[in-house]
């Protein structure tokens, strides 16, 4: 049966383990998560795919998830783009809950991270706001400085996150305060921001 099937063995076993730290078999449950996660699948599919994603960050705790979070990241940070309006808040819902609280054990993650959460910020969604305060949050937790060259370094290599970025940084200039209080905003490679 399915992974994310609610009455699945799976499903029980892990919550029935909830005492526990480790996850077996870490590397095929994550692949296989990620799987339930592919564009073509329906929305129902995705939505328990994050509570079993949510279930696993429950068992393994925050030392665990940084250690890992490589191996969960990459079937999550690629969902705000394509998943449907009912399945954002759950996937935003995690990332607040479990993925802010690992703060500088983001760093190797940060670029990618910033990449799939950037999709969130479409003019008139009904995430927007919700995308641009964990946006903020992230920018406080991480460092600004170290923030924004990840979000430059998201600008260079994706075209499809561009504009969201702009309209990231545009709308947090400070115009009552210097550029050069501001410079933060351009990174650390100032280059790379041009």
């Amino acid at each position: 049966g399915s992974v994310t099937s609610s009455s699945s063995p799976f499903c029980q076993a892990l919550q029935s383990n909830l005492k526990y730290c480790l996850l077996p078999r870490r590397l095929i449950i994550s692949k296989r998560l990620a799987q339930c996660l592919h564009p073509a699948l329906p929305s129902g599919v995705h939505l328990k795919a994050l509570e079993t994603y949510e279930i696993i960050f429950k068992i393994i705790g925050t030392k665990w998830l940084s250690r890992d979070l490589f191996l969960y990241s990459s079937g999550l940070f690629p969902l705000l783009s394509h998943a449907a309006m009912s399945v954002k808040p759950l996937l935003l819902g995690l990332y607040e809950t479990y993925f802010l609280p690992l703060q500088r054990s983001l760093l190797p993650s940060l670029q990618a991270f910033i990449t799939g959460l950037l999709p969130g910020l479409e003019e008139g969604s009904e995430i927007y706001d919700r995308t641009d305060m964990l946006l903020q949050k992230l920018s406080m937790v991480i460092g600004q400085e170290v923030f924004y060259s990840s979000l430059w370094g998201s600008v260079l290599v994706n075209s499809s996150i561009r504009l969201p970025a702009s309209l990231f940084v545009v709308s947090h200039i400070n115009r009552d305060v210097s550029a050069n209080a501001q410079s933060s905003m351009l990174g650390k490679d100032k280059q790379l921001a041009v």
